[in-house]
């Protein structure tokens, strides 16, 4: 589970950009982890002759930083350098396979890069990092997937498509495992690593005579090509397995379909999403970037005005119980203001605003004690007051499967992956399942 901190680090970083007919907005949370080890890479507009495509990716590392860094900071330099992208004509349609391939060579060519950094020649730093991109041109979406991340593509307010995660139990991922001499135990490559594929993690890609791809732990990622629908797609959004490990595909769907009928302000909902993890449950770093297009749902001003109402009641709420404890749960705080709110609100809602519930607690806080030992003594009057109520250290998470509860009933499932270039596990999963999500009036999630 890697170490814990006592108290979640729930400062935020976030980005919103638009460009090319989209626009985007990410949060990157540390929460109870001991440092933070995700990166993230949102480009409305690649260089040159791809000025009309889009890329964004979320890396999420584990046993360092280093790689999940560079591969932000490289990846997609890796990709458009190889001679698959520099050829492409921006006067005629590309090739699907070729951008597919040159993909798949970013990907290898910087994993076997990444392996001369000096730190990692001298044995200090093991880390690798899973990745989960999204490349948008006019025409297609390339969703492209190493490890336990994932995207979710939300058309026509459902679950259109999600990215399979690669993990060691999986029958095609064990295979592989075994043939280069390792094992699976208890769902983890060796005992230890928790994802099949990664960039970095050299230590699992030392068997000799076996190519990059046939390692233990491969660098080789999952491509999808799906057609887009300019009238249908709505959003596309890339989480690492912080926010997958307490939500499902439909239901962050449901969520974040419900908030932007409520705020414009995408990193915002990125943040109450966030929020919402942290408050379920999940003990992990957190990121998480959604995409909007052009169908994406809009603000519906009585919904705005409903969550208003929500901020205000949950404000009075949780003043009223703060003024009368002077200490206790988090998690029972957050409860006990839903409960009180007779389910006039969707049931994710209180979660949401867990980032206004704690602003509330800090404010009832005492202030911290004043230093009187002299002036050799450290200085602790400006430290900022510490809420006697706590949030309790998670538990060990079950993750939550891809295909988990909505409140509306599933329709019928519906192929998106082009016809001619299907993704390497050859079909759409039964998790990508098409879920509605009905927004107006007073339905409820």
């Amino acid at each position: 589970m890697g170490t814990l901190l006592s108290t979640p680090v729930t400062d935020k970083i976030n980005e919103t950009g638009e460009g090319n007919n989209l626009r985007y907005g990410l949060a990157s949370m540390q929460g109870w982890r001991s440092s933070m080890e995700d990166a993230h890479c949102a480009i409305t507009r690649l260089p040159g002759h791809l000025r009309e495509w889009s890329f964004f990716a979320v890396f999420d590392g584990h046993a360092g930083a280093l790689v999940s860094e560079q591969c932000a900071s490289e990846l997609l330099n890796r990709i458009v350098d190889t001679e698959e992208f520099k050829n492409i004509d921006p006067e005629l349609a590309p090739s699907i396979e070729e951008i597919r391939q040159g993909i798949r060579e970013g990907f290898l060519s910087l994993d076997e890069e990444m392996r001369k950094l000096p730190q990692i020649v001298r044995g200090l730093d093991r880390s690798g990092s899973t990745a989960v991109c999204v490349l948008v041109t006019p025409k297609h979406l390339f969703f492209v997937n190493c490890g336990d991340s994932r995207a979710v593509l939300i058309r026509d307010g459902a679950v259109g498509f999600a990215t399979t995660d690669h993990k060691p139990a999986h029958p095609s991922e064990r295979k592989r495992i075994q043939n280069a001499g390792g094992s699976v135990i208890v769902d983890r490559v060796n005992g230890n690593l928790a994802v099949s594929r990664s960039l970095g993690d050299y230590s699992y890609k030392t068997v000799r005579n076996l190519g990059p791809t046939e390692q233990l732990v491969s660098p080789e990622p999952e491509i999808t090509v799906i057609d887009r629908d300019l009238e249908k797609d709505q959003m596309v959004v890339l989480a690492c397995d912080g926010v997958w490990d307490v939500m499902s595909n439909e239901h962050l769907c449901c969520v974040v379909s419900e908030r932007m009928t409520c705020m414009d302000d995408l990193s915002r909902i990125c943040n109450e999403v966030i929020d919402y993890c942290l408050y379920s449950g999940s003990s992990d770093n957190m990121s998480m970037v959604l995409v909007a297009f052009e169908p994406a749902p809009k603000v519906i001003p009585e919904n705005q005005a409903k969550d208003k109402t929500l901020e205000q009641k949950v404000e009075s709420i949780a003043n009223e119980i703060v003024s009368n404890d002077s200490k206790g749960s988090m998690n029972e705080l957050l409860s006990s203001i839903r409960s009180r709110l007779n389910g006039d609100f969707a049931p994710h809602a209180v979660f949401c605003k867990g980032a206004l519930v704690q602003r509330i607690l800090d404010a009832h806080a005492p202030p911290s004690p004043t230093n009187g030992a002299g002036n050799n003594s450290p200085d602790t009057s400006s430290r900022p007051p510490q809420s006697k109520w706590t949030l309790s250290p998670p538990k060990r998470l079950r993750r939550v499967p891809p295909q988990h509860e909505c409140k509306s009933p599933p329709d019928k499932s519906e192929n998106l992956t082009n016809g001619n270039e299907s993704s390497l596990n050859g079909s759409i999963s039964p998790e990508n399942k098409r879920s509605r999500v009905h927004l107006e009036g007073k339905e409820q999630l």
